[in-house]
């Protein structure tokens, strides 16, 4: 499709590969939305279940649709649609999750008005492969209101987790991120909140308390198997990337941070006991 002449305020942009159905949900969420001052970009990067034809069906003229010439993996295929967002603002959604109607545009209202602001986030709903409810609200803890992106990103690591959440949550200011490009496949399992900490550095954040998207999970992605490598992880990066005290993180905070990683893997533990009793639960 021919993009207008005119830029959005707002570009969501999806990298899709295999999205099966839950990329219409997506893609439902984000044009039936009550900010329509937008447009949809999606990457698709090598699908072979019908996503690249449901795509290529789609007749809404906000919506871009670009074919990878070829599959280059998660972070590529990122990196690759966050370039092509034209909009002054950008949320980067992932194929599974939803943005809730009013958030978009309330996180463009906030970063319209404060240009020192390079990246807002809202709190958000976990849910599982069937959409039904995890927690109800999640993340943001400590978070909530304007503050120095270097204060959010240390509060953050010595909680021991990703306070910002996933980037359904998450509104940046375009040209920012764009330079801050690529995202790094180094961390996997911490790919956006390395770019959380390059998008920060030098700018301000707004947490916003409200609900506004969902993540989706299933027990199999916090189950026992991946819960070493990510608390590995995520130990690795605070070394590689906050060790000197010019980072604004001491030798003790560090220390804090790396033992609230390891009782957060145990806590998710718990939080998947409770998702397998079909319960829901609150942040």
């Amino acid at each position: 499709m021919v993009a207008s002449s005119k830029p959005p305020q707002l570009s969501v942009v999806i990298p899709a590969h295999n999205g099966g159905e839950w990329i219409r949900l997506a893609v439902d969420s984000v044009l039936n939305n009550t900010f329509t001052d937008l447009e949809l970009v999606i990457r698709d990067d090598g699908s072979s279940d019908g996503t690249r034809e449901y795509l290529a069906s789609l007749s809404d003229p906000r919506v871009r649709y670009v074919v990878a010439e070829s599959n280059g993996g998660p972070w590529m295929n990122w990196t690759e649609v966050s370039r092509l967002a034209r909009g002054t603002f950008v949320k980067v959604l992932c194929q599974d999750d939803l943005v809730f109607p009013g958030g978009l545009e309330h996180q463009v209202s906030v970063l319209s008005a404060d240009s020192s602001v390079s990246m807002v986030a809202s709190r958000h709903q976990v849910i599982d492969a069937s959409g039904s409810v995890i927690m109800r609200s999640h993340g943001l803890n400590g978070l909530v209101g304007k503050m120095s992106g270097e204060t959010a990103m240390i509060r953050s690591i010595t909680s021991g987790a990703n306070q910002f959440g996933e980037p359904a949550s998450v509104t940046f200011r375009t040209e920012v991120l764009q330079a801050s490009l690529p995202f790094d496949p180094k961390y996997p399992y911490l790919t956006d909140l390395d770019m959380y900490r390059k998008v920060l550095n030098g700018h301000n954040f707004v947490g916003i308390a409200n609900v506004e998207a969902a993540f989706r999970v299933s027990t199999v992605s916090w189950s026992k198997r991946l819960e070493k490598t990510q608390s590995s992880e995520f130990i690795a990066w605070i070394d590689a990337y906050f060790a000197a005290p010019s980072t604004g993180l001491s030798n003790a905070a560090r220390m804090q941070a790396k033992i609230m990683v390891r009782l957060r893997t145990f806590a998710r533990r718990m939080v998947v006991s409770t998702v397998q009793r079909g319960l829901a639960i609150d942040d």
